[in-house]
């Protein structure tokens, strides 16, 4: 007599082979995610050099006093939440400047390119164990 569907040894051997393949995709799949999410730092970066860029055109200053009302909206979040700039990031002078973009929750354990930096000269940089080149798209 054929008995029909799975005997509890053949599901066993299904389910450990599916936890093994998750257990060595797992850290790839993360740090592909890690990656991925980079790109939030750079447009958050990206569009606030934008928006300095005009107060420099209409205010000759990149300083609130000056009439600069940029900083008044800090902090800025990227779009999903996963990189802040705020004050502390934000270093501001009349005629230059320089931000920082820091993870946020998860974020953090991007630890090769940990925190994204771009000045007023274009200057790319990053904190954490990566070269510029390899965190920044090109």
């Amino acid at each position: 007599m054929k008995t029909q569907g799975l005997s509890l040894i053949e599901l066993l051997v299904v389910v450990s082979i599916m936890g093994v393949l998750l257990a060595v995709s797992w850290p790839s799949l993360d740090q592909t995610m890690l990656r991925a999410r980079r790109a939030e730092a750079v447009a958050l970066l990206m569009i606030s050099a934008q928006d300095l860029a005009r107060c420099q055109l209409r205010h000759d200053s990149y300083l609130e006093a000056d009439g600069c009302a940029w900083q008044s909206q800090l902090p800025l979040y990227s779009v999903t939440g996963r990189y802040r700039l705020d004050r502390t990031g934000a270093e501001l002078a009349a005629m230059t400047y320089r931000l920082t973009a820091v993870p946020v929750g998860g974020q953090q354990r991007d630890r090769q390119c940990h925190s994204f930096v771009l000045d007023h000269r274009g200057q790319q940089s990053v904190t954490g164990s990566a070269l510029a080149s390899q965190c920044w798209p090109h």
